[in-house]
C-alpha cells in the first residue's frame, strides 16, 4: 500500500477529554523539567488530535531489517532532502520503514517539515541540524525523519492541522516529536539551538522530551 493512504483516526469527545487530561500532565512534567533548569517557557502538547498507521500498514510481529547507519537523504528525489544529506543527522526519508524502526528501537520520531525556499529551515539546518552536538542528541534518542513540504503536501497538511490545533500557530520549518505510530505529543516551528528567551532550544528540548517518553510513556502513548 502507498504511504499516501495514510488515514487519521477520529477519536471520539471522551477519548479527547481523556488524552487531553493526560496530555496536560505530561505539559506540566516538560514545564517543570525545563523551569528547574531556569528557563520558562510555554510550551505546547499537540492534543485530541491523533494520527496513526492504517490497518494495512501497522508494524508486523516480525522484526524488520535493521536501520541502515547514517544519514539515507543522498539519493532522496528532492533537492531540498538531498541538501540535508551532508548533515550528521541520521535522517529517514517519510515511509513505513522508518516507522517500523521507531518501533522496534522503542525510540520517538523527530519530524522536521520543510521547503527549499523556506528561510527559517534553512536557519534551522545551519544553527541545528549541522551541528555536532545537537546531531549526536538527536541519533542517540530519536528515529530523525524529514519532509520536503512540496513534494508532500498531505504530510504537511496532517501535521500542521496537529500542531496549529493546540498552538494556534504553524508554518516552517514545522518540528514534531511524534510516538512511533505516528502520533504527535510535542509540537512547533523553529527552535533555536539553545534557550533563547522564552523559546526553549533544542539542547535542552531534545533530551527532556526523550525523557518524557522513556519515563512517563502512558501519558505520550
Amino acid at each position: 500500500m502507498s504511504n499516501r493512504s495514510w488515514n487519521k483516526r477520529h477519536a471520539t469527545v471522551e477519548q479527547i477529554e481523556t488524552g487531553r487530561r493526560r496530555w496536560l500532565g505530561l505539559r506540566g512534567w516538560v514545564v517543570l523539567a525545563l523551569l528547574g533548569g531556569g528557563l520558562i517557557v510555554g510550551l505546547w502538547i499537540a492534543v485530541g488530535k491523533t494520527f496513526s498507521l492504517s490497518p494495512d500498514e501497522s508494524v508486523s510481529a516480525a522484526h524488520p531489517p535493521s536501520r541502515p547507519p547514517g544519514n539515507q537523504l543522498a539519493d532522496a528525489p528532492s533537492p531540498y532532502l538531498r541538501e540535508a544529506a551532508r548533515q550528521p543527522v541520521h535522517w529517514l526519508p517519510w515511509g513505513q520503514e522508518a516507522f517500523r524502526w521507531a518501533q522496534e528501537e522503542d525510540k520517538p520520531i523527530l519530524l522536521d517539515i520543510g521547503a527549499i525556499w523556506c528561510h527559517w529551515c534553512h536557519v534551522m539546518d545551519v544553527e541545528s541540524y549541522e551541528n555536532e552536538d545537537i546531531a549526536a542528541l538527536i541519533n542517540r534518542d530519536y528515529v530523525a525523519i524529514k519532509v520536503d513540504r512540496d513534494e508532500r503536501p498531505d504530510i504537511d497538511r496532517r501535521y500542521q492541522e496537529a500542531v496549529q490545533g493546540l498552538t494556534g500557530r504553524g508554518g516552517w520549518p514545522l518540528t514534531a516529536f511524534l510516538t512511533p505510530d505516528g502520533k504527535v505529543f510535542f509540537g512547533g516551528t523553529y527552535f533555536p539551538p539553545d534557550n533563547r528567551g522564552r523559546r526553549p532550544g533544542l539542547k535542552t528540548l531534545l533530551p527532556t522530551l526523550a525523557e518524557a517518553y522513556k519515563t512517563r510513556k502512558a501519558e505520550v502513548l
